[in-house]
């Protein structure tokens, strides 16, 4: 098996609490090819005396850089700017990722030269009290088999295929995880331009997506690690706070100009149609979802999409 260079980068704010298990889970891995790096957002705890001490005995190269504040995707693409493997590799500072995580996908993904997204099942996990809670059942059944949402996930497959399952968006949207269970060849990640700094909930799947139009997808069927869920967990503030729900218009709306709306089924077109209104109390609107499906059909019939 080819062993290229795998650039794990770990972004992080404020992340004192659970930062050094994340890194300690990184020094367990399995695959000894990698480089670390580390892009902090301006933390004012003690993030940056744990990433300083990782560094100073990691058995892998790491780097620490500080990034300006602006936005979530934007410290993620500046870890990503200094990265230098074959492959990125998301860790966020709440997650942790299982010995083995790495050298599996590498695995996956090289056997396919075009493959544009690897990803991987991922357990969820809570602390010792609130993995007792009604709650943790509620979110462990909503969140551990998400990619069972898609209508056929096979070991691999041309991204396009998924992108045209009519039930893309249906359920949960994103079927994929968070970025700490996927890895991405990094010529994949600039070539469909890395993150979205407009958007702050939705940043991961709206990468996916495009990944999905740029070539094969591989799934390994195991859990890799762990996603960490707590209460101040960015995704969950945002939640609460309703930006997430707000983001939806715009998300959807990205996606109806954009050159993926040609892959999609015309149940995504509808979905698509509907989330887009900024009044969500309003009537779909089925009949232009359909005639961008319509377009979508003469473009690639006379080989324009």
């Amino acid at each position: 098996m080819n062993r290229p260079l795998v650039s794990i980068c770990v972004p992080t704010f404020n992340g004192v609490a659970y930062l050094a298990e994340a890194l300690a889970s990184i020094e367990a891995q399995d695959y000894p090819y990698a480089e670390v790096i580390i892009s902090d957002d301006g933390s004012q705890d003690g993030t940056l005396a744990v990433a300083e001490e990782f560094a100073s005995r990691s058995r892998f190269p790491c780097r620490i850089f500080r990034h300006p504040p602006d936005t979530l995707a934007g410290n993620w693409n500046h870890a990503a700017a200094h990265a230098q493997g074959k492959y990125i590799k998301y860790v966020f500072q709440d997650d942790i990722i299982y010995p083995r995580h790495i050298s599996l996908l590498v695995a996956a993904a090289e056997e396919d030269p075009d493959v544009t997204l690897a990803f991987a099942k991922r357990d969820i996990l809570f602390s010792e009290a609130e993995a007792k809670t009604e709650i943790a059942f509620r979110m462990k059944s909503d969140l551990v088999d998400i990619h069972l949402g898609f209508t056929e996930l096979r070991p691999l497959q041309d991204g396009r295929r998924l992108l045209a399952d009519p039930r893309l968006l249906q359920g949960g949207w994103n079927k994929i995880g968070e970025p700490s269970f996927v890895l991405i060849p990094r010529a994949a990640f600039l070539s469909v331009g890395g993150f979205d700094p407009s958007l702050r909930q939705l940043v991961d799947i709206d990468l996916y997506l495009r990944l999905m139009a740029a070539g094969s997808v591989v799934f390994v069927d195991q859990p890799l690690g762990a996603f960490r869920v707590h209460d101040r967990q960015l995704s969950i503030t945002q939640a609460i706070s309703g930006y997430s729900s707000a983001e939806l218009p715009h998300f959807a709306r990205k996606l109806m100009r954009s050159e993926l709306r040609d892959r999609f089924h015309l149940s995504t077109l509808d979905q698509l149609a509907w989330s887009a209104e900024s009044n969500p109390g309003s009537k779909p609107r089925w009949l232009k979802a359909r005639r961008l499906a319509i377009k979508s059909w003469f473009r690639r019939l006379f080989g324009a999409g």
